[in-house]
């Protein structure tokens, strides 16, 4: 009875949307069993007016919903669960991104349409999800790169986890390489990469030139949360 009563309050009685950024519509029919909102958020403003729906679907997880967002330049469908620890799992997650700008890339420097899924992921820091999470399984495949307005072919990163550091490996036709990051996303990374024609005199102030149309690349840097 307990749990019949849990799962079907209203999600308006125990989210305040408000404080957390949000303009929601529809609260009404929003149960925590199964609903959907019509959702704009002050933060990311580019999302636009977006429609997040949700049916719960236990496994071996009890709290477990699957669910879907559904907008202009991101779309996602999987599945979301809470964990006794606190954390916040991620699983067969299926996403879209129209751009990178919406990742608070620089217009211009480097745009793509990502597609990829999400095998698995713990988030333990809601304000920053990357940062110290855990088992992290992933595979994205970056479609029509842009490197200032230079065109490349689709690029593929493979995200993997090892005790607390991540590891990216980069593969395509044109450019290959690693990234490695600790928990407090401080990364490095290195590879190779052999642009088109159009892009040396680009890539000769930019890269290490090895000879035959092929440059080595190195960054390092730490992603803002």
């Amino acid at each position: 009875m307990v749990a019949f009563v849990l799962l079907n309050m209203s999600v308006q009685q125990l989210v305040d949307f408000e404080s957390i950024g949000l303009e929601a519509e529809n609260t009404e029919d929003a149960r925590i069993k199964s609903g959907s909102l019509r959702l704009r958020s002050s933060e990311y403003a580019e999302l636009g007016v977006f429609e997040l729906s949700w049916d719960w679907c236990p496994n071996w997880l009890v709290l477990n919903w699957c669910t879907e967002l559904d907008a202009d330049s991101l779309n996602a469908e999987g599945q979301i669960g809470y964990r006794l620890s606190g954390a916040l799992g991620i699983s067969s997650m299926q996403f879209e991104i129209g751009s990178l700008d919406l990742l608070g890339m620089v217009p211009g420097l480097l745009d793509a349409r990502l597609t990829g899924q999400i095998e698995s992921l713990e988030i333990t820091d809601f304000s920053c999800p990357l940062r110290n999470a855990r088992n992290l399984e992933a595979l994205v495949e970056m479609r029509d790169p842009k490197i200032l307005g230079n065109s490349l072919e689709s690029i593929r990163a493979e995200f993997s986890q090892s005790g607390d550091d991540y590891r990216v490996a980069l593969s395509g036709d044109e450019v290959t390489g690693e990234f490695l990051m600790d928990s407090s996303l401080s990364y490095q990374g290195k590879g190779e990469m052999t642009p088109p024609p159009s892009m040396a005199g680009l890539m000769d102030s930019m890269a290490i030139p090895l000879g035959n149309g092929r440059y080595g690349w190195e960054l390092a840097g730490e992603i803002p949360c």
